[in-house]
Protein backbone atom coordinates (compact mmCIF):
# COMPACT_ATOMS: atom_id res chain seq x y z
CA UNK A 1 0.00 0.00 0.00
CA UNK A 2 1.46 3.08 -1.22
CA UNK A 3 0.79 6.20 1.44
CA UNK A 4 1.58 9.81 1.14
CA UNK A 5 1.34 12.22 4.23
CA UNK A 6 2.17 16.02 3.66
CA UNK A 7 1.35 18.74 6.51
CA UNK A 8 -0.36 22.14 5.44
CA UNK A 9 -1.15 25.18 8.57
CA UNK A 10 -4.46 25.40 9.38
CA UNK A 11 -7.03 26.27 6.49
CA UNK A 12 -7.70 29.82 6.52
CA UNK A 13 -11.57 30.67 8.72
CA UNK A 14 -12.66 32.40 5.55
CA UNK A 15 -12.71 28.57 4.24
CA UNK A 16 -15.64 27.50 6.64
CA UNK A 17 -18.96 27.06 5.24
CA UNK A 18 -19.98 29.25 7.78
CA UNK A 19 -17.74 32.03 6.91
CA UNK A 20 -19.75 35.13 5.52
CA UNK A 21 -17.17 36.67 4.54
CA UNK A 22 -16.36 38.93 1.32
CA UNK A 23 -16.18 36.90 -2.34
CA UNK A 24 -12.68 38.75 -2.24
CA UNK A 25 -11.51 37.83 0.64
CA UNK A 26 -12.56 33.94 -0.03
CA UNK A 27 -10.84 33.46 -3.19
CA UNK A 28 -7.59 34.77 -2.00
CA UNK A 29 -8.19 32.27 1.59
CA UNK A 30 -8.63 29.68 -1.25
CA UNK A 31 -6.08 30.33 -3.69
CA UNK A 32 -3.52 30.02 -1.08
CA UNK A 33 -4.84 27.30 0.49
CA UNK A 34 -4.64 25.45 -3.22
CA UNK A 35 -1.07 26.50 -3.80
CA UNK A 36 0.27 25.36 0.15
CA UNK A 37 -1.08 21.80 -0.90
CA UNK A 38 0.48 21.86 -4.62
CA UNK A 39 3.34 22.81 -2.60
CA UNK A 40 3.65 20.61 0.10
CA UNK A 41 2.88 17.22 -2.24
CA UNK A 42 5.61 18.59 -4.72
CA UNK A 43 7.93 18.39 -1.66
CA UNK A 44 6.60 15.16 -0.21
CA UNK A 45 7.67 13.87 -3.93
CA UNK A 46 3.96 13.66 -5.65
CA UNK A 47 4.77 13.62 -9.09
CA UNK A 48 2.07 12.54 -12.34
CA UNK A 49 4.47 9.82 -13.56
CA UNK A 50 4.99 8.40 -9.90
CA UNK A 51 1.82 8.44 -8.40
CA UNK A 52 -1.59 9.25 -10.65
CA UNK A 53 -3.69 7.58 -8.97
CA UNK A 54 -7.43 6.83 -9.35
CA UNK A 55 -8.60 6.02 -5.65
CA UNK A 56 -7.32 6.85 -2.23
CA UNK A 57 -8.33 7.24 1.49
CA UNK A 58 -7.72 10.53 2.83
CA UNK A 59 -7.14 10.77 6.72
CA UNK A 60 -7.29 14.48 8.29
CA UNK A 61 -5.72 15.03 11.82
CA UNK A 62 -6.03 18.75 12.49
CA UNK A 63 -4.02 20.06 15.39
CA UNK A 64 -5.37 23.03 17.51
CA UNK A 65 -3.72 24.71 20.50
CA UNK A 66 -6.99 25.23 22.47
CA UNK A 67 -9.09 22.18 23.37
CA UNK A 68 -12.68 22.76 22.21
CA UNK A 69 -15.86 20.60 20.79
CA UNK A 70 -15.44 21.37 16.68
CA UNK A 71 -17.43 20.26 13.64
CA UNK A 72 -15.77 17.78 11.61
CA UNK A 73 -17.47 18.49 8.69
CA UNK A 74 -16.92 21.72 8.31
CA UNK A 75 -13.30 21.08 8.94
CA UNK A 76 -13.22 18.35 6.14
CA UNK A 77 -14.87 21.12 3.90
CA UNK A 78 -12.39 23.89 4.66
CA UNK A 79 -9.81 21.31 2.68
CA UNK A 80 -11.59 21.34 -0.57
CA UNK A 81 -9.00 23.70 -1.75
CA UNK A 82 -6.24 22.05 -0.19
CA UNK A 83 -6.91 18.55 -1.29
CA UNK A 84 -7.81 20.34 -4.91
CA UNK A 85 -3.81 21.53 -4.92
CA UNK A 86 -2.43 18.03 -3.95
CA UNK A 87 -4.88 16.67 -6.65
CA UNK A 88 -2.98 19.38 -9.25
CA UNK A 89 0.52 18.33 -8.47
CA UNK A 90 -0.05 15.04 -9.55
CA UNK A 91 -1.06 12.90 -6.77
CA UNK A 92 -4.27 11.90 -8.19
CA UNK A 93 -6.27 11.46 -11.63
CA UNK A 94 -9.10 13.26 -10.36
CA UNK A 95 -10.12 14.59 -6.65
CA UNK A 96 -13.96 12.28 -6.83
CA UNK A 97 -11.60 9.49 -6.25
CA UNK A 98 -10.61 10.35 -2.30
CA UNK A 99 -12.66 8.40 0.26
CA UNK A 100 -12.73 10.89 3.54
CA UNK A 101 -12.03 9.16 6.93
CA UNK A 102 -13.37 10.32 9.95
CA UNK A 103 -11.49 13.61 10.88
CA UNK A 104 -9.57 13.31 13.82
CA UNK A 105 -8.31 16.04 16.00
CA UNK A 106 -5.78 16.55 18.44
CA UNK A 107 -4.16 19.26 21.06
CA UNK A 108 -0.38 20.58 20.59
CA UNK A 109 1.70 24.12 20.35
CA UNK A 110 2.44 23.13 16.41
CA UNK A 111 -1.18 23.91 14.87
CA UNK A 112 -1.74 22.43 11.43
CA UNK A 113 -3.80 19.57 9.53
CA UNK A 114 -1.63 16.35 8.97
CA UNK A 115 -2.65 14.75 5.02
CA UNK A 116 -2.44 11.22 4.93
CA UNK A 117 -3.56 9.71 2.02
CA UNK A 118 -3.62 5.91 1.00
CA UNK A 119 -3.61 4.24 -2.19
CA UNK A 120 -6.58 1.68 -2.57
CA UNK A 121 -6.40 0.53 -6.39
Amino acid sequence: MEIVTIRVPLPDRYLSPNARVHWAKKAKAAKRAKEEGFFEAKLAGVTERTHSWTSATMQAIFTHAVRRVRDADNHLAMLKNVIDGVTAAGLMVNDSGISPLPVKFEVGPDEGVTLIFARTA
